[in-house]
């Protein structure tokens, strides 16, 4: 009878060409970048469609200070194929770079990185030999990996970028123990959750003949969690220069004297404008992308045999930037108050000078 258990990470790694490329030949230049990486063998990259990129639509408002700058967004790449090959990262590495405890985590030195591509993008596990603390290492075999392709990435100049979408680590340790004939009742695999205060332990059970439904679902959720990761980092980056208009707007109204007063009587009220245009966007843009999220969310949960990661996903779609554009309105419209009634008292006090001088003039020419 056949039986295995192992540790498994979670992550959202991404490869992409450093310069531009023909979809046709994306695969190629992948697999011949991770090549050049000395400890990297086996790679394999299948079933590869659809390619897209973010860069295709037109940028809404606020995007342009952002495109590319992190990893939100990616590059030309696939909505379906697979990406997967073997590390070999030895004892030492692998105790200088994990931090979380200067520790071994994989005795054979072997870990298997497999990142599959959907619609809603790419999702990685890292899948190891953990030894008797399987259950304990899958968040620092994550890590672990991460640190070491980076640092090969720079030694061997790869001619590809290794990106790296947060939380990579997943926020849990995973272990899978597979079994030959092994039944379950009233579902294909089972999950077990421990929550604890540092990073969640699950313990999954899966027959062998299901560990195919077992990966269809979880990279699934995962890649639709990711997805909602990058697409809350777009809302947050709209809103934070929403924020910048609004302080830059407050910083005009502490410019003291004169100097200050023509500044609020001519730019102020256009500025406030402005920034009330920003709020509505970031807002609207917001909107569309709850929705849209909230309706895939109820989609994936329908078409799942079990999920494992249901809490994590609803905290992502739920989670908004609903404060900071508040803030922002409520700067926008104060100040757009305050702005309209120093003009109005530079109106009144204009025209009683000009009556003022006026009325001195005829009194002048009556003489």
């Amino acid at each position: 009878m056949s039986v295995r258990t192992y540790s498994l990470g979670i992550a959202c790694f991404h490869f992409s060409p450093k310069e531009d490329i023909a979809p046709s030949k994306w695969g190629e230049a992948i697999k011949s970048g991770l090549e050049s990486v000395a400890s990297v063998r086996d790679v394999e990259i299948t079933d590869l469609g659809h390619f897209v990129s973010r860069y295709d639509p037109i940028l809404e408002w606020g995007e342009e200070e952002f495109r590319g700058a992190d990893s939100y967004d990616f590059e030309l790449h696939p909505q379906a194929g697979m990406i997967a090959f073997t590390v070999a990262i030895q004892e030492r590495d692998q105790e200088k770079l994990n931090l979380f405890g200067r520790r071994v985590v994989s005795p054979d030195e072997t870990f298997r990185v497999i990142t599959m591509y959907g619609t809603s993008g790419p999702a990685t596990v890292v899948q190891f030999d953990g030894g008797t603390d399987s259950r304990l290492l899958g968040a620092q075999g994550v890590f672990v990996v991460r640190e070491f392709l980076q640092r090969e990435f720079k030694r061997a100049e790869v001619e590809i970028d290794f990106l790296v979408v947060g939380p990579s680590p997943f926020h849990a340790d995973v272990s899978v123990h597979e079994e030959e004939g092994l039944e379950l009742a009233g579902s294909p695999f089972s999950v077990i959750r421990e929550r604890t205060r540092g990073y969640d332990i699950i313990e999954v059970q899966c027959p062998t003949q299901a560990t195919m439904d077992l990966y269809r679902d979880l990279f699934a959720e995962l890649q639709f969690f990711y997805e909602c990761v990058r697409e809350r980092g777009r809302n947050a980056t709209r809103a934070q220069s929403v924020s910048r208009m609004a302080d830059a707007l407050v910083e005009l109204y502490r410019v003291p004297g004169a100097k200050g007063f023509l500044k609020r009587l001519w730019w102020s009220r256009s500025q406030a404008r402005e920034l009330l245009i920003g709020v509505i966007q970031a807002k609207l843009g917001e909107a569309r992308s709850t929705a849209s999220m909230q309706q895939e969310f109820q989609r994936l949960k329908e078409s799942m045999s079990v999920t494992i990661f249901d809490h994590e996903v609803s905290e992502e779609v739920a989670s908004d930037e609903s404060e900071q554009l508040k803030a922002a309105e409520e700067v926008a419209k104060l100040l757009e108050g305050g702005a309209k009634k120093e003009f109005e008292i530079f109106v009144l006090s204009t025209s009683t000078l000009l009556g003022a001088a006026a009325g001195a003039v005829a009194a002048v020419l009556a003489k």
